[in-house]
Formats: structure tokens, sequence, C-alpha cells
């Protein structure tokens, strides 16, 4: 899995930085599997979080911006690597 910075935008239209994981389908899968959450702060993996968790503290940084990896997804902050 790779962690990217983007550029992106608050709800306010002030610019931020937000990140992206970027992995295969199958570590996407064996996320789930594991029970693993993202946080939105650090990039850490978090486990035993639930799917759709939103707020969960940060194990390493103490954010509470750990979002379940399904949750995740539908933020738009998973994206899939294509297969060359």
């Amino acid at each position: 899995m790779e962690k990217v910075w983007v550029d992106a935008k608050k709800n306010n239209g002030e610019p931020t930085k937000a990140l992206l994981f970027v992995m295969h389908e199958d570590e996407y899968q064996d996320l789930g599997a594991d029970q693993a959450g993202l946080c939105l702060a650090c990039g850490a993996e978090v486990y035993y979080v639930e799917p759709d968790a939103v707020g969960y503290r940060c194990e390493e940084c103490d954010a509470r911006r750990v979002v379940g990896v399904e949750q995740a997804l539908l933020m738009g902050r998973i994206r899939f690597k294509e297969d060359a």
C-alpha cells in the first residue's frame, strides 16, 4: 500500500492536503478481513475497527481520525492500483 498526499479542498473551499491510500484490490480485501482501519492524519493501520467507523483514536499519533476501510473507500480515500 502506498500513501500519497494530494491537494484537496475543505468544505469551505480553502485548500488543504488529503491522504490517499493506493493499493491493489486484494490488499483492500485483506484489510477488511483483518478489521483494519486507516488513520487519515498519519496513515497508520489500526486494527479491530468496524468497517464503517469514523473518528476512532489512532494508536500511533493519538488523533481521532481513524476510519474503517469501507468508510475510507466511500470517502474516496482509497484508490486501486491498475495491474500492468
